[in-house]
C-alpha cells in the first residue's frame, strides 16, 4: 500500500521529518503518537498528497507520489484515499446528507444509494441527514466526517485526532466505529492521534520523535 524511502519535509531552515522510511501495508490499522508539533500532522498530509516532500520517495500502489506535479498528485491521491480532519470541516450552510455527499460532486462520481444507506446505518446518523451541522453534537458531527470520508469508496482511510474534540465515552464508540470501518468499507486506516487508548488498537504504532518515526 504504502513505502516511505527516506523521506524528509522541511519548511524554510526547519526540518519536521528526517529521513522516514517505513511501509505500510493493506488490511493494517496503524496509529501515530508524538507530542504537540512533532510533525504527526504533517506526515499525514504528506502520505495524502497534500504535502510536498523535501526529498526521499512515497510509492503509494506502486506509484512513487513525490515524482508527481502536485495537481496530478492530488488526483491520484484523492482516488484513493480519504482525510478525515481534526475539526470535521461540515460546511455549516450544507445540511448533513449535502456535506457527506459532497465529495462525489466535487470528484464527479455517481451516488450509489445501497452504499450510502450501509455508511449511515453503521455509523448511527440516519436521524441526524436533514440537520445542520451546528444543530448537531460534537459526536455526531465526528460520524458524520467519517461518512463523508467513506462515501466515496477510499481504499485508505487518513485521520487527524479523530478523538481530539471528544469525551472519553463518545471517543469509545468512535473507536469501535473506526475499527468496524476497518472491516466493512476500507483496506487500510492511518491515525494520528494522543488518546492511549485509540493508539494502543493499531496493528502498527508508530512514534514521531526528534523528526523520526519510530516502531514501538
Amino acid at each position: 500500500m504504502y513505502q516511505l524511502e527516506n523521506v524528509n519535509v522541511s519548511f524554510g531552515k526547519t526540518t519536521i521529518l528526517k529521513n522516514v522510511s517505513l511501509a505500510i501495508q493493506k488490511h493494517q490499522l496503524v496509529t501515530l503518537v508524538g507530542k504537540s508539533g512533532s510533525g504527526k500532522s504533517t506526515l499525514l498530509k504528506v502520505l495524502a498528497g497534500y504535502l510536498e516532500t523535501s526529498n526521499g520517495a512515497i510509492w503509494l500502489n506502486q506509484k512513487n507520489i513525490c515524482v508527481m506535479k502536485p495537481e496530478q498528485r492530488l488526483l491520484y491521491c484523492t482516488d484513493i484515499l480519504s482525510f478525515v480532519w481534526q475539526d470535521f470541516k461540515l460546511i455549516k450552510e450544507m445540511t448533513v446528507k449535502h456535506n457527506i455527499l459532497l465529495p462525489l460532486f466535487i470528484h464527479k462520481k455517481t451516488l450509489d444509494k445501497v452504499y450510502f444507506k450501509k455508511i449511515v446505518s453503521m455509523l448511527g446518523i440516519e436521524h441526524l441527514l436533514n440537520k445542520m451541522p451546528q444543530e448537531i453534537s460534537g459526536g455526531e458531527q465526528q460520524r458524520c466526517a467519517l461518512a463523508r470520508a467513506l462515501i466515496t469508496k477510499p481504499r485508505v482511510m487518513i485521520a487527524d485526532e479523530p478523538t481530539g474534540a471528544l469525551d472519553s465515552a463518545t471517543s469509545q464508540k468512535l473507536v469501535e466505529l473506526i475499527q468496524l470501518c476497518l472491516q466493512e468499507f476500507v483496506e487500510t486506516v492511518i491515525i494520528a492521534t494522543h488518546d492511549t487508548e485509540l493508539a494502543n488498537i493499531g496493528d502498527m504504532k508508530l512514534m514521531i520523535q526528534d523528526g523520526q518515526v519510530l516502531s514501538i
